[in-house]
């Protein structure tokens, strides 16, 4: 059995964008017949806590260790019981003088990111970890890129193969350039993300263009988030008509991803009675305050709600029940090549999906590839508002002109998506110039 050690910030009972990807490798390499070792921090910040466990997990070993949290970085929201949005606040024009300090000081002594106080702490145990439990390679995953840092020092100190994972670009990160670096923080965070990625063996991505200035082809695999099928397993098929043509979009929403050209669109159409009465629309995950008041005024007349936090298990279950998902991509020209975890969640439901983003973006490519759904501009209106009504009068008509590639989006499974990165790690200890 081969045993890989892991180092991620998040991990279960935490849960969250971070932990997705994460877990669901886990889970699947130990299936495979590989023993994982997590090496993460007691309590990571940003991060809800499920009550209920996968229980693949409860036999896996977990090494947790002390970090210094520079919790001022995380002002709670006292509207809701999740902290601002980190993007959100680094971005923010609307700070007060003590939160642009706080901002700098995050920015430019805090290098890569706010995490970079659990180093110390996790290269001593992981040490510990390495010597006890003799791990044949390490796989760490980022954000935050503090995780990286850990693995590149444990790699180097235990002589093991090192594969890197990225679910965000480093310094390409669609809002990197809009940060208030001073040019010494920025030079040194440009020097750091090269280290790694020159000291990694191999480096793992979810989608081309992360890192644009690092030419070594034969160290980059690209492996894209997905889903887990047996998040659904549990959940009956949902396909009956309901009282209500329900559209729901699931996950944070920010700003840069804000679809305000299909708030006007409902808007307009619940002028009339019979759209008002047969339409819902919900949002379910954290919402810009300002985005939020505007979408509560403005479709005030609509049945209309947002829910701020679900369990994961009930986020599923909300897409599975939905007539129509609404997917946002970044507005910024680095977001073409964001592709979220929540459209291969949206793909796993099928459930048809309203997307908005970049024509050419990657995001766009799997929608067409999967015929799972159909992408707008955030200017488009006319054409948003046919692709709606399409929609709506099958909902009325109780029939369906959806009928996505079930094959294509089955690749997409994390099942297949381990595999791809087992043949990664097996290839590394095979070949020693990996």
């Amino acid at each position: 059995m081969n045993k890989v050690l892991v180092v991620t910030y998040y991990w279960p009972p935490h849960s969250g964008t971070g932990t997705y990807r994460i877990s669901k490798f886990v889970k699947y390499l130990v299936r495979e017949g590989w023993e994982p070792i997590i090496l993460t921090p007691e309590n990571p910040v940003s991060a809800f806590k499920e009550k209920k466990v996968e229980s693949v997990f409860q036999n896996v070993k977990v090494y947790r260790t002390k970090i210094l949290e520079p919790t001022f970085f995380n002002k709670k929201n006292s509207s809701a019981s999740q902290n601002i949005s980190t993007v959100s606040f680094l971005l923010s024009k609307e700070l007060s003088f003590k939160q642009k300090i706080i901002r700098w000081i995050r920015l430019n002594l805090f290098i890569p990111d706010a995490k970079i106080l659990w180093l110390p702490f996790a290269v001593k145990e992981g040490k510990k970890v390495i010597l006890k439990e003799k791990p044949d390679i390490i796989f760490s995953t980022s954000p935050p890129p503090s995780a990286q840092m850990v693995a590149k020092k444990l790699a180097k100190w235990g002589n093991l193969k090192w594969v890197a994972d990225f679910r965000d670009p480093w310094t390409n990160i669609f809002y990197y350039e809009l940060l208030k670096f001073n040019p010494l923080s920025k030079n040194i965070n440009n020097r750091l993300e090269k280290k790694v990625l020159k000291a990694a063996d191999k480096i793992i991505t979810v989608s081309n263009n992360f890192f644009p200035d690092f030419n070594q082809p034969q160290k980059h695999i690209q492996i894209e988030n997905g889903f887990d099928p047996d998040d659904i397993a549990s959940i009956e098929s949902f396909h009956s008509k309901k009282d209500k043509f329900t559209i729901r979009y699931i996950g944070s929403l920010k700003s840069n991803q804000f679809f305000k050209n299909f708030v006007e669109i409902l808007k307009e159409l619940i002028k009339e009675k019979r759209y008002q009465k047969n339409i819902k629309f919900e949002v379910a995950g954290y919402v810009e305050p300002a985005i939020k008041a505007y979408m509560e005024k403005e479709l005030e007349a609509l049945d209309f709600n947002i829910q701020e936090y679900v369990p994961h298990e009930k986020a599923i279950r909300k897409m599975a029940e939905a007539d129509l998902l609404i997917l946002a991509i970044g507005k910024g020209a680095w977001s073409k090549n964001v592709i979220s975890t929540k459209i291969f969640e949206y793909l796993m439901v099928g459930k048809p999906i309203l997307a908005f983003g970049h024509l050419d973006g990657a995001a766009n490519k799997i929608l067409r590839e999967t015929k799972a759904g159909v992408m707008f501009d955030y200017s488009s209106y006319e054409e948003v508002e046919n692709h709606l009504l399409m929609r709506y009068s099958d909902w009325e008509a109780n029939s369906s002109r959806y009928d996505p590639d079930k094959k294509k989006i089955k690749k997409y499974s994390f099942e297949n998506h381990t595999k791809k990165l087992i043949k990664v790690m097996e290839d590394c200890l095979i070949d020693e110039n990996c």
